[in-house]
């Protein structure tokens, strides 16, 4: 006994199909995905960037002395961030009369050094443009009055080191010279002689050095200076927002969309129990598949011409059902597992092609819904089964020949199918299968295996074999699997399957045989 349970490995083939049968929920959770980044997007609070470049100057007092780097450099990793300490935030939250605390305020800066140069660019990030704009001014501004305070305090603080030296070697001097002036003994003498000339060569030194210090303290103190650095560039209002940038959020959103869509997709098919590809039957059911054809070839056609792809193939059908059932009279069930005319179009063009290439056929049509195979035989829907079952009428009275297939007799279901069929009696049904074989070579019996026309399921205990017809896209894999349960049950050997695929439905219209 087969099973439909799905395998757990896909093939490329697998996914395909899904993508084949699901487009559409991929598509719609895409273009889900980008209405709901459009209108985040458009709701969301937005955010402006503008940027302030500044360019950081090497503080000298001298041409040959440098307060600030080394050998004349500026690290500009460090100044980078001094730009975002506590002291440039607090001084640029006062020109911003903010009413963040500092480390607030510095989160929305962002610094970066060009490569190769000695600029720093300021980014400030703000809810409004004007803001961004001021915010990236102040900083900057703030940053190069900290940064000239800094080397202000360092050259004052040098001065200042210096001449307490030079007012301590001056004291240390006049001591010399009035220890020199009361005429001390001659070794005395020479060792404070010595000693003063020390003393006032070095005060001399350090005046030197602070007469090279005060040129460069004057200019850091004087007004307007820009020894620490100038803005070469001042920040303006940017135009448009920096952050929930629609090229970035929509292609986002159509994304997240493709993606969350091909997991539904997925789910649902996974979830989905029908049988959705020819190669679905013999892959996840274990039939052989014995005829395929397309759904509109079966529902526009009714009994195909015998030179047309789909005579061929009912032709190779009735050829391998011929040879798999031997000599003798058999009995051969064609069951339908999807409600429809698809059992119908089969178990018509069956019997037609073993009625022409064979020997003598009589099509029983068992099902409640029987109407499709007189409409594609072209025989009139009186009496039939159902009164043959009652009683009623004989088998030689409901039984009828299309026109020209003349070894071919059909038995329709009658006209109180409804109520005779549903109460199928074993004994009487045994002797109906009888008489028919004794009449005929093969008796091809129509039936449903799903549905309320599945009461007739039970006339399979007298077939020899079973068709099973499966119609892609309409047949559930849980439905073949329990036909294939009954038949197993009742001892009915299964031959394979006929498969409907494609597009389109198997409703047949009226037409004649050809």
């Amino acid at each position: 006994m087969t099973s439909s349970t799905r395998p757990d490995a896909f093939e490329l083939a697998d996914y395909l199909g899904v993508l084949r049968r699901r487009w559409w929920i991929v598509l719609l959770a895409a273009c889900l995905g980008v209405l709901v980044a459009g209108t985040y997007a458009e709701v969301a609070p937005k955010t402006y960037t503008a940027g302030a470049a500044v360019s950081v100057a090497v503080i000298a007092t001298s041409n040959n002395q440098s307060l600030v780097g080394t050998s004349g450099a500026v690290n500009m990793n460090t100044e980078a961030q001094i730009v975002q300490s506590q002291s440039v935030a607090e001084l640029a939250g006062r020109l911003l009369h903010s009413s963040l605390d500092p480390k607030a305020l510095a989160s929305h800066v962002s610094v970066t050094v060009p490569a190769n140069t000695t600029v720093l660019d300021i980014n400030c990030t703000q809810s409004t443009a004007a803001r961004a704009a001021t915010c990236a001014n102040d900083f900057a501004a703030a940053y190069l009055s900290v940064r000239l305070a800094s080397a202000t305090s360092t050259a004052a603080g040098a001065v200042k080191a210096l001449q307490m030296q030079v007012n301590g070697l001056t004291h240390r001097i006049s001591q010399l010279e009035t220890q020199l002036a009361g005429h001390p003994p001659t070794s005395v003498r020479l060792v404070a002689q010595i000693e003063l000339d020390r003393a006032t060569g070095q005060a001399t030194a350090l005046g030197n050095q602070i007469d090279l210090l005060l040129p460069g303290l004057a200019s850091l103190q004087a007004p307007n200076n820009t020894l620490a650095g100038r803005v070469i560039t001042s920040a303006v209002a940017p135009t448009s927002p920096s952050s929930l940038r629609r090229r970035l959020l929509l292609p986002s959103g159509l994304l997240a969309g493709l993606l969350i869509g091909l997991l539904v997709a997925f789910f649902v098919d996974r979830r989905d129990d029908r049988v959705h590809a020819s190669s679905d039957v013999e892959r996840y059911l274990g039939l052989p598949i014995l005829l395929s054809i397309s759904a509109n070839l079966a529902a526009d056609n009714g009994v195909a011409l015998p030179r047309s792809p789909a005579g061929q193939r009912f032709a190779e059908l009735a050829q391998y059902a011929a040879a798999s059932l031997g000599e003798g009279s058999h009995i051969l069930l064609v069951a339908g597992t999807a409600p429809g005319a698809g059992g119908s179009v089969v178990a018509a063009n069956l019997a037609v092609m073993l009625a022409r290439t064979h020997d003598e056929v009589v099509l029983v049509c068992a099902g409640l819904d029987g109407a499709a195979i007189p409409r594609i035989l072209g025989v009139d829907d009186a009496s039939g089964l159902a009164e043959v079952l009652a009683g009623s009428a004989s088998v030689s009275e409901v039984a009828r020949t299309p026109a020209g297939v003349d070894r071919l007799r059909v038995i329709t279901p009658g006209t109180e199918a409804a109520n005779a069929l549903f109460s199928l009696q074993h004994d009487v049904s045994k002797r109906l299968m009888a008489e028919l074989c004794s009449g005929a070579r093969y008796v091809v019996i129509e039936t449903q295996s799903v549905g309320k026309e599945s009461s007739t399921f039970t006339l399979a205990e007298f077939a020899d074999a079973a068709i099973v017809v499966i119609e892609v896209a309409r047949t559930k894999q849980g439905d073949v699997a329990d036909c294939l349960r009954r038949l197993e049950r009742m001892r009915t050997a299964v031959l394979g399957a006929a498969v409907i695929a494609g597009s389109g439905g198997t409703r047949s219209r009226p037409r004649g045989t050809p």
